[in-house]
């Protein structure tokens, strides 16, 4: 297909795309949207790519806008040539990657989340394959929560208060600390052992700690990813000597190459655990850059499932399911991130949570995350709620 045709299907598309209705700033806060089937206008969109004869191109375009690749032309056509139809009609090489975005896109929406159905979700043990957990969770990102003021939130939570204040004030404190610290790889050494250090059985504990945590799982890729190569090698071996002290005490730096020779099997296993780790905190980081709170809130985003090798694809089709949002108007008419509307009273609720279960202090502690990210998250926030 030429890429005069490929423009005029695409903007096709977005015609289609600008005559959904609009949802407007505080839809979240009760507002019951449609309960649209997504795949529904997802198909449309490919019947009607199908019926101008383009079909086969436009459809891995729709499924892959970051798909740059020129096609490859029969050997002297023209760049004007018209299209073999029985190249036309091949089918489209279905990725894994493919499969997983279809099956997100298949989930219909539901409406905003209420504090009762929220606290559910946060104490529940789920029960769900985690490829379903994960389109579950994608689906509680479209419809967000709903707004309530602070006492309607601190009564739901209040079944699960319990004095372990000073357990939280400890976390917060000790991940405060790591934030002053001003060498980029001490801070990292030092966050990477609190978060080894913070686990919980009770229910509460771990509903807090597991959002703390991953505060200090964002905090820890963002200095990550501002290391270089040659950084990060550095990094790996401090790390690797600070967890075996005993081993490394007193050497010199030749003994210290000598040791680490014997030590190479050992260091290798634990390089390949801390990897892991550091993946599963990276995956995080994409996934809150891109969806905003929702992702520090909703237990589905675990380190246990994000550093799994298998969660690989899941995580690109999370990604590219980012452009599948269409633009939505405000009130004026002017275009607005699908999910700016959702994003006050999803950070209202994580910030009267953990400040109801933990106290204040480490309530104050992830508002001021949240705020100290709002440059690198890509949902612009809506005038009013700066």
């Amino acid at each position: 297909m030429s890429r005069e045709r490929l423009i005029y299907a695409l903007l096709e598309v977005k015609e289609i795309l600008d005559d959904l209705p609009a949802i407007e700033p505080g839809a979240s806060q009760g507002t019951h949207s449609e309960n649209q089937n997504i795949d529904e206008l997802f198909e449309d969109l490919l019947k009607d790519a199908t019926n101008k004869g383009y079909a086969r191109r436009a459809r891995a375009d729709i499924q892959d806008p970051e798909n740059t690749e020129p096609e490859e032309d029969e050997p002297g056509a023209s760049p004007n040539s018209q299209p073999d139809d029985e190249e036309e009609e091949d089918p489209q090489p279905v990725t894994k990657v493919d499969k997983l975005v279809r099956g997100f896109l298949k989930h219909k929406r539901r409406n905003a989340m209420h504090p009762a159905e929220t606290l559910d979700l946060l104490t529940a043990q789920p029960i769900q394959v985690r490829s379903q957990q994960e389109r579950d969770a994608f689906v509680r990102i479209l419809a967000g929560i709903e707004w309530h003021d602070e006492d309607v939130w601190y009564l739901h939570c209040e079944p699960y208060v319990v004095e372990q204040h000073v357990s939280f004030d400890a976390h917060r404190m000790a991940s405060t600390i790591c934030d002053k610290v001003t060498d980029v790889t001490a801070r990292l050494h030092r966050r990477h052992e609190l978060i080894d250090t913070y686990t919980s059985n009770i229910v509460s504990e771990r509903m807090v700690h597991t959002m703390l945590i991953k505060v200090d799982w964002v905090r820890f890729a963002d200095d990550y990813n501002g290391l270089s190569f040659g950084q990060k090698t550095v990094w790996l071996k401090e790390g690797y000597m600070r967890a075996n002290m005993e081993q490394f005490a007193g050497l010199n730096p030749t003994e210290t190459k000598t040791k680490f020779s014997e030590l190479d099997d050992d260091f290798k296993r634990w390089k390949k655990k801390v990897g892991n780790d550091t993946t599963a905190r990276n995956r995080l980081y994409e996934l809150f850059l891109e969806y905003g709170a929702m992702i520090i809130l909703d237990p589905t985003w675990n380190i246990q499932a994000l550093r799994a090798h298998s969660g690989a694809n899941s995580h690109k089709a999370l990604l590219r399911l980012k452009s599948r949002l269409p633009d939505h108007q405000n009130q004026d008419g002017e275009p607005i991130h699908a999910l700016a509307p959702f994003q006050p009273a999803i950070e209202h609720a994580l910030v009267c949570i953990v400040s109801k279960l933990a106290g204040p202090e480490a309530g104050a502690y992830v508002d001021e995350f949240l705020d100290s990210f709002t440059p690198e998250i890509r949902i612009p926030r809506l005038n009013g709620y700066d």
